[in-house]
């Protein structure tokens, strides 16, 4: 037994929101979970005067509530709750990072 053992989920309920999420490789069922959305502004200053802005979204999310790995392809719906406005539909896009102890970090591309 890990001193880790159980964060993901505590992680997941604390932080967490409910998404859908849609496997792209075995679509049927979507999967009804928690996750942590994350939309971050980032600001892309290139050569010259030229900048750019948009937003990274990210979803970490507990390995363990999933069928298989999650992979390029996939689908996440971020609904709106009682307290948050939803957010839309994403793709999973690469890197997938997994951190070694039951979550992965998603990056995500709005579809629409």
């Amino acid at each position: 037994m890990s001193l880790f053992d159980g964060l993901p989920a505590v992680f997941a309920s604390t932080f967490g929101r409910p998404v859908v999420y849609t496997r792209a490789a075995a679509p049927g069922a979507p999967l009804a979970l928690t996750a942590i959305f994350t939309r971050r502004p980032v600001e892309i200053v290139l050569r010259g005067e030229t900048e750019a802005d948009g937003d990274v979204c990210t979803l970490d999310i507990e390995l363990a509530l999933l069928p298989a790995l999650p992979a390029e392809g996939d689908t996440v719906e971020i609904p709106a709750t009682d307290s948050q406005s939803a957010e839309g539909t994403f793709r999973v896009v690469p890197p997938i990072r997994r951190d070694g102890e039951g979550m992965a970090t998603l990056m995500l591309e709005a579809t629409a």
